[in-house]
């Protein structure tokens, strides 16, 4: 069909075979490692957020309670916060996945606080997988600067706790961490 006309034909389906494109379909749609790995964010967390304005890291005082669910079972994950940021009420929403035929992780997420939608993707980039990294683009409404590169690490710190630390890659020679979202594990 429609989905591989023209050159949208993966190299290994170039004869247009089409039980070699539903053996590719069944391939790319198959949960793996990289989806199981997803399985340590289900549940609920407590989240607490660190930010630098340029004196280092420090509390904010905001945070909020966190859950993490299947929307797709074993694909791709539902994660929502209702907290504060920034003295404000705030509400953040994100999609999260690992996409076969990239060969990457996925993540998009819009927060109450703007009217973005960003979006990120990387790899687990330790040998113990305790880490993965996705890389973005940010629109930084407090500058103006559209497309400003970003790095999203998330640190895997044991069964109860991870961290999300948010990079701005403008700043400095290899970026700064300017924000730290550090999770614990409710149920």
């Amino acid at each position: 069909g429609a989905l591989f006309a023209g050159n949208a034909f993966p190299e290994d389906a170039k004869d247009h075979d089409p039980a070699k494109m539903m053996e590719l379909m069944k391939k790319y749609a198959r949960v793996g490692e990289h989806h199981k790995k997803l399985e340590y964010f289900v549940g609920k967390w407590k989240s607490e957020i660190h930010i630098d304005m340029g004196q280092g890291m420090v509390p904010e005082g905001g945070g909020g309670e966190d859950e993490f669910r299947w929307q797709i079972p074993g694909r791709f994950l539902i994660g929502e916060t209702k907290g504060t940021m920034m003295g404000r009420p705030s509400q953040m929403f994100m999609i999260l996945g690992y996409d076969n035929v990239k060969m990457k992780y996925v993540c998009t997420h819009a927060s109450s606080l703007e009217t973005a939608l960003r979006h990120s993707e990387g790899v687990i980039c330790d040998p113990e997988g305790k880490v993965i990294v996705t890389y973005g683009t940010i629109d930084e409404y407090l500058t103006g600067e559209h497309d400003k590169e970003a790095k999203y690490l998330w640190r895997f710190l044991d069964k109860d706790h991870f961290n999300l630390e948010v990079y701005d890659l403008g700043i400095g020679e290899s970026g700064r961490k300017v924000m730290e979202f550090r999770y614990t594990k409710v149920k």
